[in-house]
């Protein structure tokens, strides 16, 4: 933690009158894992570094959604009233790829997906420290008390039905990337 701190990767939350710096645990978890990720995929401290720099300005958005008009309004809606890296999978697999990747800030992602499911894909990024800050937001068009309840079990971190309003939409992935 010493060194990640002192090349500017990992930065202290408060200094304690005598010097000491004192960091979060959560994020500096979560921090870590990303870096241990990203060394593995063969980059250099320096990339990493410039990376995580440009991710403070710049969200990254992976929509995952079988239905091509859906994402191409997602991504519309997006485009220019959020400084996003926006990514699209069609399918679970993809999503698996892309995720390998980078580290989104958001996921908006549909259930019912070929390949891999969403509820899978929801449950395995929760459970990965890598993924710790990425919040998911399900929209999906099967609505019932079942469905909400295994959402919620899944980790996801808000939901909307389909159809949905687009004003409703950008309010809940404004919350979200807060």
């Amino acid at each position: 933690i010493r060194h990640y701190s002192n090349i500017g990767l990992i930065t202290n939350e408060l200094t304690t009158p005598g010097g000491f710096r004192l960091f979060d645990e959560k994020k500096t978890i979560s921090k870590i894992a990303l870096i241990k990720k990203l060394s593995a995929q063969g980059k250099s401290l320096d990339e990493i570094k410039k990376q995580g720099e440009t991710e403070s300005t710049v969200k990254d958005i992976l929509i995952v959604d079988d239905d091509i008009e859906v994402s191409d309004l997602i991504k519309d809606l997006l485009n220019g009233k959020i400084n996003a890296n926006i990514r699209v999978a069609f399918d679970g697999f993809l999503a698996g790829r892309m995720l390998d990747e980078a580290v989104p800030d958001l996921m908006i992602l549909d259930l019912h997906l070929p390949g891999v499911d969403g509820f899978k894909i929801c449950r395995s990024t929760r459970d990965d420290p890598h993924f710790s800050s990425t919040k998911i937001l399900v929209v999906t068009g099967y609505d019932s008390s079942e469905s909400q309840e295994k959402i919620a079990s899944c980790g996801a971190d808000a939901y909307l039905t389909k159809p949905f309003e687009t004003s409703e939409l950008m309010n809940v992935i404004g919350k979200l990337l807060e």
